[in-house]
């Protein structure tokens, strides 16, 4: 009887543990995920700037942080933390890696960033995003 009683008491922790220990759920719906870059456009529509086999531009997006990487012969990346509304994103501050040293947002003109952070959400769905600002407008793919 008492072994069962432990059991049972066993069994009740370990699912009231599993309830109350994480809830680092997806927050951002289907902007989550890894983006890849395939447009990069003046915001006119005019001119590319770049496209995913001249420039390999990723942003990821987890929770409240944004990371903007390049891969390459250097690979490059910045963290940030965003703010994401139903039809803006803006970056709020960002840090650069490894050392985690502040940086200025009008600095990240390479990962297509705007000097004021903002971007315009055009085009969102599980599979393509579209983000346009007052310099560029990017498309991206979800990989």
């Amino acid at each position: 009887m008492a072994s069962r009683a432990r059991l049972i008491l066993m069994v009740l922790c370990i699912m009231a543990s599993c309830v109350v220990s994480c809830d680092k759920m997806d927050e951002n719906g289907p902007l989550d995920g890894n983006w890849q870059l395939t447009e990069w456009r003046t915001a006119d529509g005019n001119t590319i700037v770049a496209t995913n086999h001249t420039l390999r531009l990723y942003y990821t997006v987890k929770l409240n942080l944004l990371k903007l990487q390049i891969f390459g012969a250097e690979q490059t990346f910045v963290l940030a933390y965003f703010q994401h509304t139903a039809d803006s994103l803006i970056v709020t501050q960002a840090f650069a890696r490894p050392y985690d040293d502040y940086l200025p947002l009008d600095s990240l003109s390479i990962y297509g960033c705007p000097p004021d952070g903002r971007f315009h959400i055009t085009a969102l769905s599980h599979n393509t995003l579209k983000l346009q600002s007052q310099d560029a407008i990017l498309s991206f793919r979800k990989y």
